[in-house]
């Protein structure tokens, strides 16, 4: 990359290394600009909106003009959301993790386990020898020099702690890392790339730090919570509940139609993330909002049981981590006329309401997705209700948020906040000296001494009042009125773990939640369509099968290794009027397009050139899908859904939600097969193959 050019000499960057190389132009017989960029296709659209991209102009000014001394000043503080590295890191004992290569059976098996970890995940972005990844900057082990050292502790490192690019892989324990060390330096670099091999003698091991550790056990590596699924996925959510004091156990709480959203900011998709919500769309509830805890060493995210995940039937997924705040099952608004939380949903036999709330009392109309961003909408009664999960992180600590734009409403409005099942719970209410700032604080008893949940809502406006309802139930009521509302509510995510209350007096509550302040986001410009977030376009092939006997058997070759480690288990599909491209959904949730099916063979070659491309992600198990008036329909286990792009650019920006009125129960085979449209295009018909053999027959809705 050129850095400096003179009338004598061009000074380039070696952008592999950061050297600086000077080359006198007499020696240069020609020059061109290179037509490819080196920065990465689609890395600007990892923004999350415009005022990220100024900021970033800004950003490079200044360092620009100021220079070292001023990118040192704008340097960031370390804030709470970043992802720790275990303590046992600091004592690792890197020596005799390396002792072990130099016992041939022990060697031998660390090499076939690195084998194993890079084939499934570093292959994608790193590639082989004969085939580049599909991340252009990546290194290629065979050829290339690496950044930040070379040898097993730089390694290591890189692994542990990211560098550039390369995000750190908080999944792997230290002997997983230095099995795919192994395995890189045996099968590509002593071979291949000997300058990048380091000799491990003795004075290298003596210069090692000293530990006592080799970490926990390594887990398996899990295709399905290796997959990058987007910062958010819908399926059924359970999670656990703990005993109230002096009560009995309450019952689980199941969101059937949960999707857990990722709220921090990161690559990687939900399962990478620091803090989720789950949004149950049959109730339009928070069913919970929790955070990553260190002490886990198994799974971050949730524990990955159920039928599409480990295979485990009659399981569903709980939630792993320290929980901020929950709602059991149950309404998450007030019903808009009446103000009654009384549930009219069905009752099964297990004693449990199931379905969604009727129309007139709430209704689910999808979501929007613009970058790591879902924007929720849906109505409550008459008023339209958009809203935005996330989290702010301030030198303070950490709050997650929900964004929340509500409409004209005739009558007031109950959200319900938070449910904390303890006797004695009393409320505190705050205000800023500005009043500003609504916040409330729930205290247990006066023997507990311990704050269980702290909540703010910002802005707040006359009317809005907080309200503590049986069984510690926390709503906030909004006015009526005819002018919308734009406000965030906030959870001080301390508190969920039982902050003591001398930690929490009065003026800090308040001050806790001053950086929600100029925090709303237009929610004009997250739902009109996003930036791409899938900008690569994967090449396959059709091989087709000979044609001279009775059968002729094609086959497809999908895309197996993909930037995502997307797993390829192919349900539904459709083919639009032209023939040429396809669209196919996965039991994983993904939906992409296949291009080419009528394309020629290869010269002297069976093969036919295909690409495929991913046009959402995330979705509950969709197994049947339908290509209506253009429109693609996907018959997911929660809902039909319609993929809408609003910007052109290939990719859903919004999920509209068809239909959602039929039942999610933990019912392991409730299967939804199947997407039919008759000769009119006038119905669909989703076959859900429960216990009940329920054929759910819906008109198609003109749009």
């Amino acid at each position: 990359m050129l850095f400096r050019s003179s009338d004598d000499d061009l000074v380039v960057r070696d952008v592999s290394t950061g050297e600086l190389l000077k080359i006198a132009k007499s020696n240069i017989e020609s020059r061109r600009q290179a037509a490819t960029s080196i920065m990465p296709v689609g890395q600007v659209n990892q923004l999350a909106d415009r005022q990220q991209f100024l900021d970033l102009v800004r950003y490079l000014a200044e360092i620009t003009e100021g220079g070292p001394a001023r990118a040192l000043a704008l340097r960031p503080t370390l804030l709470p959301v970043a992802v720790p590295v275990p303590a046992y890191e600091s004592v690792v004992d890197h020596a005799g993790l390396l002792e072990d290569w130099n016992d041939p059976q022990k060697s031998a098996e660390s090499l076939q386990r690195g084998e194993q970890i890079y084939r499934r995940l570093c292959i994608n972005c790193h590639g082989t020898r004969e085939q580049p990844g599909s991340l252009p900057t990546s290194l290629r082990f065979a050829e290339g020099k690496f950044r930040n050292g070379s040898d097993p502790f730089r390694i290591y490192q890189t692994v542990t702690h990211g560098f550039g690019l390369m995000a750190a892989q908080t999944w792997m324990v230290p002997q997983q890392k230095y099995d795919v060390i192994h395995f890189l330096r045996e099968h590509f670099l002593r071979p291949h790339n000997p300058s990048q091999y380091t000799a491990i003698d003795r004075s290298y091991v003596a210069a090692l730090p000293k530990g006592n550790t080799r970490g926990p056990a390594p887990s398996a590596i899990e295709p399905w919570s290796a997959m990058d699924y987007g910062p958010y996925l819908i399926s059924t959510y359970e999670t656990p509940t703990k005993k109230p004091v002096g009560g009995k156990a309450s019952s689980p709480n199941l969101a059937y139609k949960g999707m857990a959203i990722r709220l921090d900011a990161g690559a990687g998709g939900v399962a990478r993330g620091t803090h989720w919500m789950i949004f149950e769309h049959d109730t339009m509830r928070m069913s919970a909002a929790w955070s990553r805890s260190d002490a886990d060493r198994g799974p971050h995210f949730i524990d990955w049981r159920g039928i599409h995940f480990d295979g485990a039937h009659g399981a569903n997924p709980h939630t792993v981590g320290n929980v901020l705040a929950a709602n059991p099952p149950g309404p998450g608004w007030a019903e808009p006329e009446t103000e009654s939380w009384q549930d009219p949903r069905v009752v099964g036999r297990d004693q449990r309401k199931y379905g969604p709330l009727p129309r007139a009392w709430a209704k689910f109309r999808g979501f929007y997705q613009y970058g790591d961003r879902v924007v929720l909408s849906y109505d409550v009664g008459s008023t339209p209700i958009l809203e935005l999960p996330g989290m702010v992180v301030s030198e303070a600590g950490t709050l997650v948020t929900r964004q929340v734009q509500v409409g004209p409403r005739k009558s007031p409005l109950t959200l319900l906040v938070a449910t904390q099942p303890e006797e004695g719970l009393r409320l505190e209410s705050l205000s800023s000296d500005d009043n500003a700032i609504l916040a409330c604080t729930l205290r247990g008893s006066a023997e507990s001494q311990k704050a269980s949940l702290a909540t703010a809502v910002v802005p707040a406006v006359p009317g809005m009042k907080w309200d503590l309802l049986e069984g510690g139930r926390l709503c906030l009521r909004l006015p009526a009125g005819d002018m919308p509302l734009r406000f965030i509510l906030g959870i001080d995510a301390a508190t969920g773990q039982e902050v003591q209350e001398a930690a929490h007096d009065q003026k800090q509550s308040v001050a806790r939640f001053e950086s929600l302040r100029g925090q709303l986001t237009d929610f004009g410009s997250l739902t009109r369509g996003g930036p791409r977030r899938w900008p690569e376009v994967l090449n396959s092939f059709i091989e087709d099968g000979d044609d001279t006997g009775p059968f002729a058997v094609d086959r497809f070759v999908m895309p197996a290794s993909n930037p995502w480690l997307a797993q390829l288990r192919l349900t539904g599909f459709d083919f639009y009027p032209d023939g040429d491209t396809a669209a196919v959904c996965s039991w994983d949730g993904d939906v992409w397009l296949v291009r080419g099916l009528l394309a020629p063979a290869l010269p002297d070659s069976r093969r036919r050139p295909v690409t495929w491309q991913r046009i959402a992600s995330g979705l509950f198990q969709p197994l049947g899908l339908k290509i209506v008036d253009g429109k693609i329909y996907v018959g997911c286990r929660d809902q039909i859904v319609i993929l809408r792009d609003l910007n052109g650019d290939g990719e859903t920006d919004f999920y509209e939600c068809f239909n959602s009125d039929h039942q999610v129960t933990e019912h392991f085979h409730e299967f939804a097969m199947g997407l039919q449209v008759d000769a009119r295009s006038e119905e669909h018909t989703s076959e859900l193959q429960s216990h009940l053999n329920l054929v759910c027959r819906l008109l198609l809705e003109k749009k």
